[in-house]
Formats: structure tokens, C-alpha cells, sequence
């Protein structure tokens, strides 16, 4: 398998373009490296020592230490830091390999700045895509080999001291330490990379889903954890030291740590403006939402308490852009640990989650690999790129049946009363539980049945028909296939009717029909269903091929309880002037309701 990584496609004015796409200068500044600085000087006054540094020099003293994007208090200068008695570790890039022009426009740039905002941004910038990626807190020692170091930026890369390796960057030969009084001094020949993590990724690197996630970040000043100072003369206190957090509601829907630099996640992302239409306008299509839903449910006055004039009605396209949002989020990361890999590196963990049977996100979105045994379809083509926790699979198109990921099948188990709404004409309220035993199973009916439980409905009454009205919660706005697993009416050896010479058992014959009902009580689908149920084995039936849900009932707003429903009604049994004709078709055994997905390519068959 390939394991070429591709570049970032950078965009706007604080995109890294200029980062990863700049070519180094070519004058040659080796030849000039003469002092080796002193031990007793600190690493800024080694800095200034050492020839080759000018332009570094130079980007350090315009460079303010902030604390986050929004730090408008910080006075102090890298060169200030460095020149501090706390214990540093600093890899510089010597003048000539590396764009230090770049730097000093993005700082002349925030000189010029016209907004408070903009200014801060380009200075942060700087600080944490150059200056910190190369800038340690501690004193990493230099005589031992292979060392995790964590940068000031949160990033996390290798030094090598004994190849004289910084992140793979080669140090300056002779000048691979200078022992400074606050830490130690690295020259090295060139910048080391920033990687982005996904987190920044996002926030950068995409249209619109870059604005998107700029719309939910919010930065909140933290008071508590904030050092006071005094009051000014308006009567406000100031702070020596102001502590700001983020937010972002957006991103949080991804339940994963994308900002995190010690955790390793897969990316699946539209990466551009027709992925995100294409992807964006399929799911939306499950979260159609009708004008009104009559809701709250009585189990009292079986019915709804608010419909007609009281139904619930809210503003559906915000509620539909709220829920696509989040389930496209929902499904974006999957942990590198579900993969059997997290090495950076290997291209085994971008192996096996291209031929991957299913991704499993963080949030338990499932993309199914169609192409069983095969390279995944959906990422197949697709080369990914890194991210310093993860790589990100950019997808160009993303052509996928929602269906498949986003649209479950839903199981309506019997077991729970919960799922039965009404029952008419029944002998039980809400239908009979029934536990099957080794003592009461009637052994010559075939078939398990699940957690060995089903709901017996036993009419009750003459000439009545027996009403069963089961919910159907959570439903998309999409294609669902109905069915019911049913059991024969003497699975429950005590259920077992005989002839008049105690020892023939009676013939069954049960039928039902079946309707689909919104809230509202019209139809899904125009047409009923007449099922009859065999008496030898418990079996699944299909009772609607396809309904087609034109409503949604998942994620309706708090208190709106609404649902659709699935009617089956058994009749009264046939019978004439004079006899019954022998036909027992008084109960249904239901052990559940299964509504499942009709996926696009069966549609096309």
C-alpha cells in the first residue's frame, strides 16, 4: 500500500501556505558559526552570541508570550523568556534554512493590523506555529538517545540525540548543544514541521466546514482561575494573569479529543464545498420534520393530550439543521485504538482502516465497508493526510447512502410494555407477558425466541375486535421495511385448546391486518396488510415492503413525545345462526416489531 502523505491545502490569511510550501534561502550561513556561546549566559544571550541567529533574534523580541488567542495583556517577548532563570530547551533554525521572512511579514502584518482581533491572531501564530514548535520547557539532555519532548505548543516530537535528530531535522555539527545557565542551546539546519492537529485542521483547512466551527467556538473569560490584581480607577478589577477557555458545541457532538496531541484518531472528512453539500443534504433528508405533532401521551385516556389546535409546532429547518449537523459530527472520528494500531507511522493503521470490515466512530456511527474482504469504497482512493494526533482521510465527493450510517434499524421489543401504546378489546391492558420455560414450552412449535419472552394479546369479549397499537419511536424521514417476529398461538403448552374428547387439539387460523398510522392518525401508506400467522415455528414476517416515513420523530424538541404507531387488529371469528366454525383466531403472540432501512442500491434492483 502507498503511504505517501499529501500536504495541506492551506487557505486565507492564517493559513499555513507559506509554512509548508516555502522554500528555504539559499546563502549559506554555516561558515560564519564561530561562538559556541558561554554556559553562564542564558539562551537569549546565547542567542544574540551565536552568528546566523539575526533573523531569529529579530522574530523572538516582536513575538509576545500569550496564553491564547485572545492574551491582549501579555507585554513580555519570547527574548524575554528566554533570558529567564526557568529551566528552557530551545531548538534553533539557523538563519538561510528556513523562510524567516515569512515570520517578520506576519508580524509586520499584525503592526498593521487594523483590528484588535486580527492582531492577536497573527501573533499567536507566529508564537505557537514557529516559536514554540521549536521551544521546550526543562532541560532535555543531550547525551541521552531517543527522547519524547513536549513542546509549548502541546506538540509532541522526537529528539534524537544521539543521531543529532530534532524531529528529524539534522543539528548544526558543532553546535549541537550550548549549555545556556537556563537550559540548553540547539542549532538546527532547518524548521522543524508544524503538524496541525485535527482540531486546527478543521478550523483552517475547509469550506464551509472551517466556519462552521469558527460559528460554535466561543472563548469565555475564566475568573476564577484568573489572578486578581487591583482595581482601576473605573472601579474594575484588573488581572496580573487572565486564564481564557474554549468551547465549541459543534465539535463536542464529535465526542473525541481532537485537540489532544497524546491521543490518534481517524479523520473521514468532506473536504470540500461539494463533499460537504453532497453529505450535508443526504442526512438532513432524515430529519424532515412536519408542521405540527400532537403529543403527550396518556396512557389513561389512550391517546394523545395536545393535538389539533394544541399540537406542537417549532421552527422544523433549525431543528433539521441542528440534527444533520450533529450526526455528521457525530460520525467524523474514529479512535485509532478500535484500528489494532496507534503508531503515527505505520502504515498499518492506515491499512486496516481502509480494509476494514466497519469504522466504528468515537460515537458509535458505523461507516459498513460495502466492499467486504476489499478496500473500503468510501476512502479507498483517498491518501490521507497527517495530523500531529491522527490522520484525516480528505474527501472530495462524499457519495455515501446515509442509510448505511446514519439511519439504524429499530427493534421494538414486546418485553417492554413501553412500547405498547393502546390495546382495544384486550384481556390485558397492555397485552400478557409471557416467560417460556423448560415447563411450559410447547416443544413441536420450532424456533427460539428471543430472551424467551413474548406479549400475548387475548381478546376479550364477543363479536369484538381485538385492537393492538404498538409505537414506532425515533422514526427517520426516510424508507423503512416493516416487520414482526410472531410465535404460534400454542408455543405455551397451557394455551393449547382441545376437542370435545379431551386429546385432538383445536385447528388454529390467525390473520390480522396491519396499518401504519403518524401521530396525526393518517396513514403512512394507503393500503392495510392481511398477515397470517402459521402455527408451526416461530417465524419473521414482512409486514409492509416499504413504508415511506414523510415525518421525523427522533430529536424532537423537549417535551414533544410524539410518535407514529403500527395498528394490528385481529376480527371477530366467523360464525353463522348456529355454530362457530371451529376456527380459533382469538390472540396474537408478538415478540417483537423491526422497522429496517431500505438502502438506495435495493432500490435500484
Amino acid at each position: 500500500m502507498k503511504t505517501k502523505y499529501k500536504s495541506w491545502i492551506l487557505k486565507g490569511i492564517l493559513s499555513l501556505a507559506v509554512l509548508f510550501g516555502a522554500s528555504a534561502c539559499t546563502e549559506d550561513h554555516f561558515d560564519v558559526l564561530t561562538n559556541q556561546g558561554q554556559a553562564g549566559s542564558t539562551i537569549w544571550e546565547n542567542l544574540q552570541a551565536t552568528p546566523g541567529l539575526d533573523s531569529l533574534c529579530m522574530i523572538l523580541q516582536r513575538t509576545p508570550v500569550m496564553k491564547s488567542l485572545t492574551d491582549n495583556k501579555s507585554t513580555a517577548s519570547y527574548a524575554n523568556l528566554l533570558n529567564q532563570t526557568q529551566s528552557l530547551t530551545f531548538w534553533a533554525p539557523l538563519d538561510g534554512t528556513y523562510n524567516a521572512k515569512h515570520y517578520l511579514d506576519l508580524l509586520d502584518q499584525a503592526d498593521a493590523a487594523e483590528t484588535e482581533s486580527e492582531r492577536l491572531a497573527l501573533r499567536y501564530r507566529v508564537g505557537r506555529e514557529f516559536i514554540q514548535n521549536h521551544l521546550a520547557r526543562f532541560n532535555y539532555e543531550s547525551n541521552k538517545g531517543l527522547q519524547e519532548v513536549f513542546l509549548m505548543n502541546s506538540k509532541v516530537s522526537d529528539y534524537d540525540a544521539a543521531n543529532k535528530l530534532f524531529n528529524n531535522i539534522p543539528l548544526v555539527a558543532g553546535f549541537e548543544t550550548i549549555p545556556s545557565s537556563n537550559g540548553a542551546l540547539h542549532i538546527l539546519n532547518g524548521r522543524s514541521p508544524f503538524f496541525q492537529n485535527i482540531k486546527e485542521m478543521l478550523e483552517s483547512n475547509y469550506t464551509p466546514l472551517s466556519q462552521l466551527v469558527a460559528d460554535y467556538e466561543k472563548v469565555e473569560f475564566d475568573e476564577n482561575n484568573s489572578v486578581q490584581g487591583a482595581m482601576n480607577t473605573e472601579g474594575q478589577m484588573e488581572y496580573v494573569d487572565s486564564i481564557y477557555s474554549s468551547a465549541n458545541s459543534f465539535l463536542n457532538a464529535t465526542r473525541a479529543r481532537i485537540a489532544d496531541e497524546d491521543s490518534v484518531y481517524i479523520g473521514i472528512v468532506p473536504s470540500t464545498q461539494t463533499a460537504w453539500d453532497n453529505v450535508y443534504g443526504k442526512v438532513s433528508s432524515l430529519y424532515k420534520y412536519a408542521d405540527s405533532y400532537w403529543y403527550g401521551w396518556s396512557d389513561e385516556n389512550k391517546e394523545f393530550l395536545y393535538k389539533n389546535a394544541n399540537a406542537k409546532t417549532f421552527d422544523t429547518d433549525s431543528l433539521t439543521n441542528y440534527n444533520a449537523l450533529q450526526e455528521i459530527m457525530k460520525g467524523m472520528f474514529i479512535s485509532a485504538s478500535t484500528l489494532g494500531g496507534v503508531d503515527l507511522d505505520s502504515a498499518t493503521l492506515i491499512h486496516n482502516a481502509i480494509y476494514a470490515d466497519s469504522l466504528r466512530s468515537v460515537n458509535d456511527v458505523i461507516y459498513y465497508n460495502t466492499n467486504k474482504g476489499g478496500a473500503n469504497p468510501l476512502i479507498a482512493d483517498v491518501q490521507p493526510t497527517r495530523a500531529s494526533n491522527g490522520y484525516v482521510f480528505e474527501l472530495e465527493e462524499f457519495d455515501v447512502d446515509p442509510t448505511y450510517i446514519w439511519a439504524d434499524k429499530k427493534e421494538y421489543s414486546m418485553s417492554s410494555d413501553w412500547n405498547i401504546s393502546k390495546t382495544d378489546n384486550c384481556a390485558y391492558p397492555k397485552g400478557e407477558l409471557v416467560t417460556l420455560t423448560t415447563d411450559n414450552r410447547n416443544d413441536s412449535i420450532a424456533g427460539d425466541v428471543e430472551q424467551n419472552k413474548y406479549r400475548r394479546f387475548q381478546v376479550y369479549g364477543r363479536n369484538v375486535t381485538l385492537r393492538i397499537c404498538i409505537k414506532l419511536q425515533n422514526v427517520l424521514s426516510t424508507k423503512y421495511r416493516l416487520k414482526a417476529v410472531m410465535a404460534p398461538n400454542y408455543i405455551r403448552s397451557n394455551d393449547i385448546q382441545y376437542e370435545s374428547d379431551g386429546i385432538t387439539e383445536k385447528e388454529v387460523v390467525s390473520r390480522f391486518t396491519a396499518n401504519v398510522y403518524y401521530d396525526n392518525d393518517t396513514r403512512v401508506n394507503a393500503t392495510q396488510a392481511t398477515i397470517e400467522v402459521l402455527q408451526d415455528s416461530v417465524r419473521e414476517y414482512v409486514i409492509f415492503d416499504e413504508l415511506n416515513f414523510d415525518r421525523c420523530y427522533a430529536n424532537l424538541p423537549n417535551g414533544a413525545n410524539s410518535f407514529a404507531y403500527l395498528q394490528i387488529e385481529v376480527a371477530p371469528r366467523l360464525q353463522n345462526s348456529t355454530r362457530m366454525f371451529g376456527l380459533n383466531n382469538n390472540a396474537l403472540n408478538i415478540v417483537k416489531v423491526i422497522l429496517e432501512p431500505i438502502h438506495e442500491d435495493e432500490e435500484e434492483k
